[in-house]
């Protein structure tokens, strides 16, 4: 059982890591187009590419999940406060902002 998780877990994960390699070439392409063009490819993108995302990336971790001795999954927090705490929120205040901008709300 575990070599069939292994194996399925491995084929999300690559899936989800060729859906990064993908969203870095188009990013790379728009550089040469105006913003006009740029912008709408945004809009579409900052849509849907999210639910994408989960959907390659969720099998991987839940097969990732199944009992087996040698995985662990690990994960790390910040307390609230910290100097850590803060680094790791001003990313998503940086996505707050670009969202009120891109939908024309200030307030």
């Amino acid at each position: 059982m575990t070599k069939y998780a292994r194996f399925v877990s491995l084929v999300f994960a690559g899936l989800f890591a060729g859906f990064l390699t993908s969203v870095l070439v188009l990013e790379l392409s728009l550089r040469g187009f105006d913003s006009t063009v740029y912008t709408q490819v945004r809009l579409v993108e900052l849509d849907a590419l999210d639910k994408l995302a989960v959907a390659a990336l969720l099998p991987a971790l839940i097969a990732t999940a199944v009992p087996d001795p040698e995985q662990h999954i690990i994960v790390w927090t910040a307390a609230p406060g910290s100097p850590s705490y803060d680094g790791l929120r001003l990313p998503t205040s940086w996505a707050a902002d670009q969202k009120r901008t891109a939908s024309g709300s200030f307030g």
